[in-house]
């Protein structure tokens, strides 16, 4: 906008404090890092090398508390899976026990298919081939105390024959699916219509992300190590994955599913 030639670490500072009057710090990490990979790779210059700039952003970090989703509990999601009814709620319980074994983001989630999951009455063993980092990774889904797996099952004898697309979740309305596969925004509704089935404070703050922090969070309750949970959930950073994990912890809990 301003005609601007050279990047150099004066107009970036310059661009970051004109920003920083109307964003939030996470929102200028992010066009920090977005800016850092186009500026590499279209002008030859990398701004990581920008120390007062690194310094400006950490600065207005300082004090700020990102938003997180809220999670669910083992209680809650057992008590949805047992109570809720699944001519209604068939496909959400499947996405939830899906979501919460895997650490599943709602793209993971929106292109797993039918050939991405093996198994027989007791476990279910399920491949993402392609994550967020690029990181192929598995998990299982196993009888345990509570079986689960049978509302998995039921919901995939429901599959219509003349389904079109080999994606695992299909739209469910009134006991019955259609040949449309659920979209992303869909399955970003699910943790909020689980928290209103519920009758949970809040339920607008169970956001996409509620999955993967309730698995988090289940997982460092039953005890595991920071190496474990950044395997569970395919994380290279540490700092990432401690941000998943609820504050409060409830005690040495075991893993739900």
């Amino acid at each position: 906008m301003k005609q601007v030639k050279r990047y150099t670490e004066t107009v970036l500072l310059a661009y970051f404090v004109e920003k920083s009057g109307k964003l939030k710090s996470s929102t200028l990490w992010s066009m920090y890092s977005m800016l850092k990979s186009m500026l590499i790779l279209q002008d030859n210059v990398d701004i990581s090398k920008y120390a007062k700039l690194q310094s400006f952003l950490k600065r207005k970090s300082v004090g700020h508390k990102p938003k997180k989703s809220l999670t669910f509990t083992r209680q809650q999601i057992r008590t949805f899976l047992e109570e809720a009814p699944d001519e209604t709620f068939l496909m959400m319980k499947v996405a939830l026990i899906l979501g919460v074994a895997g650490v599943c983001r709602r793209e993971e989630l929106t292109k797993m298919t039918v050939n991405d999951i093996q198994g027989e009455d007791t476990f279910l063993l399920v491949t993402i081939p392609d994550s967020k980092t690029h990181v192929p990774r598995t998990f299982s889904v196993t009888e345990g105390k509570e079986n689960w797996i049978h509302l998995y099952q039921k919901y995939k004898a429901l599959r219509p024959q003349n389904a079109q697309t080999s994606r695992l979740f299909l739209n469910y309305k009134m006991g019955k699916c259609t040949v449309q596969p659920v979209g992303i925004n869909t399955f970003g509704a699910i943790p909020k219509k689980i928290a209103s089935y519920l009758k949970l404070p809040n339920a607008s703050s169970f956001t996409s992300h509620c999955f993967r922090r309730t698995s988090a969070t289940l997982l460092a309750n039953a005890g595991a190590d920071l190496l474990s949970l950044k395997r569970h959930g395919g994380w290279r950073s540490s700092t990432v994955a401690e941000g998943y994990i609820e504050g409060s912890l409830q005690g040495k809990l075991e893993v739900l599913i």
